[in-house]
């Protein structure tokens, strides 16, 4: 079977640790949520090292279309936008997994 994941990575502003957690689990992990076929699958936060300090995977299985199908919604854009304001390097980068 196969697994598709977005993989969601970035960094806190300086004095601002929290913002970035707290956008993604009330509004990110919630839309995510509501879409389907789609959830998400896992989050991590790094303690030390020179590796962005939060992970977030989105998952989807079998394919990636409904993953697409999220990241083009006006509600994604507009999340992603406002996440962009909250955070330093934010990223995303769909990737496949064989399990």
């Amino acid at each position: 079977m196969m697994l598709y994941k977005l993989i969601i990575t970035f960094d806190a502003r300086d004095g601002e640790a929290g913002a970035g957690q707290r956008f993604f689990a009330q509004n990110i992990a919630p839309l995510v949520q509501g879409h389907g076929r789609v959830y998400v699958g896992e989050i991590w936060w790094t303690m030390w090292g020179e590796i962005p300090q939060f992970l977030g995977g989105i998952v989807a299985e079998g394919s990636a279309d409904a993953l697409r199908e999220l990241v083009r919604t006006d509600r994604w854009q507009k999340l992603w936008e406002e996440f962009k304001s909250l955070v330093d390097n934010l990223s995303l980068k769909l990737v496949q997994e064989e399990v």
